[in-house]
């Protein structure tokens, strides 16, 4: 179920602009976020500091997808605990 507009649906944050709901069959990968992070720390620390620190404020049931998705990815879970 996609979140709902009130929730944040495409918040500009910074630089960069995330669209939450994804039509069906676009959604990425875990190895695709993790790869996008990645390359996200690497290159602009801050505006990925920014939508993290955003994305963590939205409300408890974004802070529980996002550590839910971060269980499964350790290295990418080490870079966003680092940046913040």
């Amino acid at each position: 179920v996609p979140p709902t507009q009130s929730q944040g649906e495409g918040q500009n944050m910074g630089q960069i602009s995330v669209e939450i709901y994804e039509p069906a069959g676009s959604v990425l990968s875990g190895n695709q976020q993790a790869f996008l992070i990645e390359a996200l720390a690497e290159d602009r620390p801050d505006d990925l500091r920014r939508a993290y620190v955003t994305a963590m404020a939205v409300g408890p049931r974004w802070r529980e997808h996002i550590a839910n998705s971060l269980k499964r990815m350790d290295n990418t879970k080490s870079i966003l605990h680092g940046i913040s």
